[in-house]
């Protein structure tokens, strides 16, 4: 059984996070707290967009690029 097989899903609360960090070559948004890491990939032409979103939903977090 692949690990794919075996992956549930869960939510987070972004107000608990307290790291966000982008990185536009990647076009992916890291946005970490606790034990929990996630990862957000962006299309180009709305990566601006979305990291602005998500730092609006994490007022706890330091933004880094």
């Amino acid at each position: 059984m692949g690990l794919a097989a075996t992956s549930q899903g869960f939510y987070s609360r972004f107000a608990q996070f307290r790291v966000v960090k982008a990185v536009r070559r990647q076009n992916l948004i890291r946005v970490n707290g606790g034990f929990v890491q996630n990862r957000i990939y962006a299309p180009p032409e709305q990566f601006d967009f979305i990291r602005q979103y998500i730092i609006t939903l994490c007022p706890k977090g330091k933004m880094y690029e």
